[in-house]
Formats: structure tokens, C-alpha cells, sequence
């Protein structure tokens, strides 16, 4: 059962991305199908793309173009989940710095989804 929109929880996905295959997409969405199916709101920054129709192969953005948008995502939340491997990425670091400060609830997504096997990308990519 999914609870209404209104009484769902708005949850941002925090975690690695650059230098990662795919910026690690496949795991941001992973997450995302899952916490959605808990019934969260989710917020996830690899859909970035989608949402301002940017094709990153022909219209490539800067990591600070991402970062202002997903910045306005996090603000929008009212909880941070951070995805295996956030301490090593400046982005998540970042969104972790901004949510503390800001008093909202920061989480490791294990601790929200543990029926789940979640793996660090940097000890993938090796």
C-alpha cells in the first residue's frame, strides 16, 4: 500500500556519482525504486537529467550546474538518505554539510532499507 502523496515522507538520495561508470545511476535508482515502494517521496538527484531534458552526451553541464540543482533538491527534503561510498564524493559531503546544518534527519540507507545488499561503487570500480 502507498500512503498518499501528502502524508509521504520527501526523502533526497545522497551518494557518489562522479568518476563512477554511469554515475552510478543503476544504484540511485535502485534506491529510489525501493524507498519509493516503502513509501517515500523520493528525490533523486540522477534524474536530474530527465527533469531539464539535458542529454549529458550532447549537452554536457558542469559538476556545478548539477550541484546548484540537486542543492535546490536537498532543500526541498525533509530527509537524506546517503548511498555506500558518500564520504568519498565532494557532492555528497556537500549535501550531508547542508542537511546537518540544517537539522534534518541524515540516515544511511541501510538503516532505512536493511533487506538490502548495498556495496560501496568505489570497491566496484576497482
Amino acid at each position: 500500500m502507498t500512503l498518499p502523496l501528502a502524508l509521504r515522507t520527501k526523502i533526497y538520495i545522497a551518494g557518489p556519482m562522479s568518476n563512477l561508470p554511469d554515475f552510478n545511476y543503476a544504484e540511485f535508482q535502485r534506491a529510489a525504486n525501493v524507498l519509493s515502494l516503502a513509501g517515500y517521496e523520493v528525490l533523486n538527484p540522477a534524474d536530474i537529467d530527465k527533469v531539464f531534458d539535458i542529454n549529458p552526451g550532447t549537452d554536457p553541464q558542469t559538476w556545478q550546474w548539477y550541484m546548484r540543482k540537486a542543492i535546490g533538491m536537498v532543500l526541498e527534503a525533509e530527509e537524506l538518505v546517503l548511498l555506500p561510498g558518500w564520504q568519498r564524493s565532494k557532492g555528497a559531503t556537500l549535501e550531508h554539510h547542508i542537511a546537518r546544518q540544517l537539522q534534518m534527519p541524515v540516515r544511511t540507507i541501510d538503516l532505512v532499507i536493511p533487506e538490502f545488499t548495498w556495496v560501496d561503487p568505489w570497491e566496484k570500480a576497482s
